[in-house]
């Protein structure tokens, strides 16, 4: 699992395919087989075999985030469901995120309750990470200086979307 197997090769490193995946010798490999697929090797043979590893998709779905630091498949500024193919046991760095008028609490696999720390090297199989954030609270208290009537809530100078009807003195 993880790989592919290739076929065999004359040597460890590239050479030429003698047997390939179905078994089959294959035709004019110099020294080993002629144009018939005949084996015409005298002795002595020694067949590596060849492999090529496989890759899996990496998803990270930023839940309405924003790439703050690059991660494995997740580009600065990326937004969204971002994804990629990564190959087997490759090392993965998890982005970092951010989403306004929230704090980040970390990754959630797609199947799975609860936090988790991300895999450190891609596994056999596809992978999902979903992030999970938790939502800013303020505590805002009208001061006898305003005048009663609507208080509208801002962040960093951005609407949070939630108008409140306050008297003085009161802790909203």
């Amino acid at each position: 699992t993880g790989y592919t197997f290739d076929g065999w090769y004359t040597t460890a490193s590239g050479g030429s395919l003698v047997i390939g995946t179905d078994g089959k010798l294959q035709p004019n490999v110099k020294d080993y087989t002629n144009g018939s697929s005949q084996w015409i090797k005298a002795s002595g043979a020694t067949l590596y075999a060849h492999w090529t590893v496989e890759q899996y998709t990496l998803t990270w779905d930023l839940n309405g985030g924003t790439v703050t630091t690059a991660g494995t498949c997740a580009p600065l500024k990326s937004t969204g469901i971002v994804s990629g193919k990564v190959d087997y046991l490759s090392s993965i760095t998890a982005p970092i995120v951010s989403k306004d008028g929230y704090t980040f609490s970390g990754w959630k696999a797609e199947n799975g309750n609860g936090l988790v720390k991300p895999a450190s090297k891609m596994p056999y199989g596809n992978l999902k990470y979903i992030a999970v954030y938790s939502i800013n609270t303020y505590q805002i208290t009208v001061n006898d200086n305003l005048s009663l009537g609507k208080v509208y809530i801002k962040v960093d100078g951005k609407n949070q979307g939630t108008t409140y009807t306050c008297q003085t003195g009161k802790t909203i």
